[in-house]
């Protein structure tokens, strides 16, 4: 039991999903699972290589993972890109899968952004497709504005999405973008690309 160490996550209804900082826990009804991220435990990445985080990363995981695996909970981890958050080190889809391999449970996934991989220069439904078993969750939004996605925008939903989805891909697809001025139209667009 890990007491005193930051968020506590109460899944009461079906399928519930908590984010909290890098970290993320999902789960059935009743599941309860504590994760931890505080602002002064991060590592600035200046001086640390890759090697090194996924290493530390491991470390913080597998602090947690046997509850989460006793709770029944799957905990995600997302890479971000570094224009929208400076020095984050997790910046690309090579990075989790490492990190996934590393921790090797089932309890230990990743929430694959197409939106920040794509926007370091991943190509996201080749890593998707050839690492499947390592997601958990799929994040959508167009670049550069993170505004609704578009079929043939800066970033290719309309190859993405059935590449991924004629994989086998059959889990969650978050919808991360900035609304405009008419969101329920744009609703209905994005979710005509699944």
């Amino acid at each position: 039991d890990l007491k005193g160490l930051g968020v506590v996550a109460e899944f009461v209804v079906g399928r519930v999903l908590l984010r909290a900082g890098a970290f993320e826990a999902r789960g059935g009804a009743g599941a309860r699972v504590q994760v931890r991220r505080r602002a002064d435990d991060r590592k600035v990445r200046a001086g640390q290589g890759d090697d090194q985080g996924i290493a530390n990363c491991r470390i913080g995981f597998q602090a947690v993972l046997p509850d989460a695996e006793k709770a029944g909970v799957i905990l995600g981890f997302e890479m971000l890109n570094t224009s929208d958050h400076p020095d984050y080190q997790a910046d690309r889809g090579k990075y989790g899968f490492e990190l996934a391999k590393a921790i090797s449970s089932p309890c230990f996934k990743l929430v694959y952004d197409i939106y920040h991989t794509e926007r370091m220069g991943d190509n996201s439904a080749f890593d998707v497709v050839r690492n499947l078993a390592a997601i958990t969750h799929l994040h959508t939004a167009e670049y550069p504005l993170r505004s609704c996605p578009e079929a043939d925008g800066n970033i290719r939903y309309s190859q993405i999405v059935p590449t991924i989805m004629k994989a086998g891909y059959r889990g969650y697809w978050g919808l991360e973008y900035i609304p405009g001025a008419k969101p329920l139209d744009e609703l209905c667009k994005t979710v005509s690309l699944f």
